[in-house]
């Protein structure tokens, strides 16, 4: 049984014509800024990473529908896959593998105090508002800001990569159509492109203004929030731990009772 829907399958199909049209395709790959990005020599790289389009992306779950989410991290670290549909299996797998566990993310202690902080797939649940779903990876979509990563290693490549890619990010967003994107960084190399296409919410308490905006570009609007990859650590964890502790979830409930395009 094909557990995909059909808008999924045109999803796909839209988003392997983008990715081969723009040269970035990983098993075609001839990006247009091949010759203009430092790669150094030494190391190894992966060329063009898929993004994941979830089988039940802008589907409904049980009976009511769930607005389209978009999550967009750094870049994939350590490679990633050749075609779409092998980065779902990928996602999909990573999924099943924590379907037990309550919280996916992990447990940071500071200042005699113990906090979970949520993973991808919790975050994400939290959200769409679907707590309760196991296979939570078929109702969102995901995608990095760079196309191209360390084979060997998760470091993020530098700057100069993440300004050139900004249009592809630009047009993932376009042909995904999201009414929520969770921007898994603080760091300016993530809003390359973005940043004249985000507008302040009026009304909003002081908290969250920060960290949640309009995205508007073509007539497209959603929301964006910004946030703190999961796995963050270093000098941004204690942000990342007031963040997810007091301020994530009023970025949710607001989003929740201000709905975008549903």
């Amino acid at each position: 049984m094909d557990e995909r829907n059909q808008e999924n399958k045109s999803f796909v199909l839209k988003m392997s014509k983008y990715f081969e049209d723009s040269g970035i395709n990983p098993q075609n790959f001839n990006c247009k800024y091949i010759n203009e990005c430092r790669f150094e020599k030494e190391k190894q790289y992966a060329h063009g990473m898929q993004c994941h389009i979830g089988y039940q992306y802008g589907n409904e779950y049980e009976n009511r529908p769930i607005p389209k989410l978009v999550i967009i991290s750094l870049d994939c670290g350590n490679g990633g896959a050749k075609i779409i549909e092998e980065r779902i299996k990928d996602v999909r797998k990573s999924c099943v593998e924590r379907a037990d566990v309550h919280m996916d993310g992990k447990v940071v202690h500071m200042d005699g105090k113990t906090v979970k902080i949520p993973g991808t797939n919790d975050c994400a649940r939290l959200i769409l508002g679907m707590e309760d779903c196991p296979m939570i990876a078929d109702y969102y979509a995901m995608t990095n800001a760079c196309k191209c990563c360390h084979m060997d290693n998760a470091n993020h490549m530098r700057n100069t990569f993440y300004k050139k890619c900004s249009e592809y990010k630009l047009g993932e967003i376009n042909i995904l159509n999201p009414e929520i994107i969770l921007a898994q960084s603080v760091s300016s190399m993530m809003y390359y492109g973005l940043e004249d296409k985000l507008l302040k919410i009026d009304g909003v308490s002081e908290s969250i203004k920060k960290y949640l905006f309009i995205y508007q570009n073509e007539g497209h609007k959603s929301y964006l929030i910004k946030s703190f990859h999961p796995s963050c650590r270093g000098r941004h964890t204690r942000r990342m731990i007031e963040y997810y502790s007091r301020i994530f979830p009023h970025i949710v409930e607001y989003i929740k009772t201000h709905p975008i395009g549903i």
